[in-house]
């Protein structure tokens, strides 16, 4: 199961990191689900991440009939891949990777670090319509450039030089993502009620666990990497302690440049 990015659809993992003939080949099967208000899913205002795995993703595990998986999450992704990490047992949920993580405001808050939940705004806030329309206003005028965004930032423009296709890829994928319209985007990436709240990472017991992040990321700041690294390879050493035949296997990269 991949959990894809803000402002992007499963199509973008499909045509970059888990292509389709490769998938074939290794005989495995991805699926990645469209969150609400994302390409062409229904929005659903000031959802909780929390029950996406319960309300979206399990019934679509039960149609494709799938038993146990594996959970992968980039950027805004990583917030739904532990939550169906906290939601599914370790028998099904087998294993769960973070690509870019980030944490939700409560602990970024007690530890001092960096959220953007200082810049979102509150349930109440965003329902007030002199505020929500101009919004959808703008959206609707900007969402074709949204893509080209990510080259303001230094490694935006290092991508964009390397390689070229994957900000055409991202584009395209951005103009997907908006397939049903700006009002989804909206309730999802504006509001801290859905992108700022989602189940404390401490609490997941998954016997396979993987952290990426990169000490160099202007976006999204390496902190949050570093925290989660820490918590599970400490819970990792813990468990060796009492039974190292089932403790948790930690598997962390972190890269100077990512």
């Amino acid at each position: 199961v991949v959990c894809h990015g803000s402002n992007t659809t499963g199509k973008l993992f499909n045509e970059f990191l888990f292509p389709h003939k490769t998938m074939q080949d290794l005989n495995v099967k991805v699926i990645s689900p469209s969150y609400p208000g994302h390409g062409g899913s229904d929005a659903q205002p000031f959802r909780s991440i929390a029950d996406w795995p319960k309300d979206d993703l399990e019934p679509i595990l039960r149609a494709e009939n799938v038993d146990s998986f594996i959970v992968q999450g980039s950027s805004y992704g990583t917030a739904h891949a532990m939550a169906v990490a906290s939601y599914f047992p370790p028998s099904r949920c087998l294993a769960m990777g973070l690509n870019v993580p980030y944490l939700p405001e409560t602990i970024c808050r007690e530890f001092g670090f960096h959220t953007d939940a200082d810049y979102v705004l509150s349930q109440s806030t965003l329902s007030k319509p002199w505020i929500l329309l101009p919004i959808l206003s703008l959206l609707s005028l900007t969402y074709t450039h949204i893509a080209k965004g990510v080259t303001v930032i230094s490694e935006g423009r290092l991508t964009r030089e390397q390689n070229p296709q994957l900000i055409q890829a991202l584009e395209a994928d951005a103009q997907r993502s908006f397939l049903r319209g700006p009002i989804g985007q909206a309730f999802e990436m504006l509001n801290g009620t859905t992108n700022q709240q989602w189940p404390d990472p401490r609490t997941i017991d998954c016997s396979n666990i993987a952290v990426w992040y990169a000490e160099d990321d202007s976006a999204c700041p390496p902190a949050p990497g570093q925290w989660l690294a820490d918590v599970f390879t400490k819970k990792e050493q813990q468990q060796q302690h009492h039974d190292e035949a089932k403790c948790c296997k930690t598997h962390i990269r972190c890269e100077k440049q990512g």
